[in-house]
C-alpha cells in the first residue's frame, strides 16, 4: 500500500519536505493500519485517479491514528502551499 502513495516531486520540494515533515511521519497503530488497508482495498479503483494532494486527503480522512493524521496534515499543508506558490 505504501508504494501506492509515492509521488514524484522535484528535488528541491522533496528535500524541503523531507526536512520539514517526512522524517516525523509515524506508522499507524496496527489496528488503524488494518482498517486503513481494508478501506484502501475498497477505494483503490478511485485512488488510481487521485493526484498527490487528493491521496493525502484520503489518507487523513480514512485513518484513525491521530499522530499519523497530524503528520499527513502537515505534509498536505506544506504541499498545498507549494502548489499555490507555483
Amino acid at each position: 500500500m505504501r508504494n501506492f502513495f509515492v509521488y514524484r516531486l522535484d528535488i528541491d520540494t522533496h528535500n524541503e519536505l523531507h526536512n520539514y515533515v517526512l522524517h516525523d511521519v509515524p506508522r499507524p497503530a496496527p489496528m488503524a493500519m488494518s482498517r486503513l488497508y481494508a478501506q484502501f482495498e475498497q477505494d483503490r479503483w478511485r485512488l488510481e485517479s487521485y493526484d498527490m494532494l487528493e491521496a493525502l486527503d484520503w489518507l487523513m480522512r480514512n485513518c484513525d491514528d491521530e499522530r499519523f493524521c497530524e503528520a499527513i496534515s502537515t505534509q498536505l499543508d506544506f504541499l498545498s502551499s507549494k502548489a499555490k506558490a507555483d
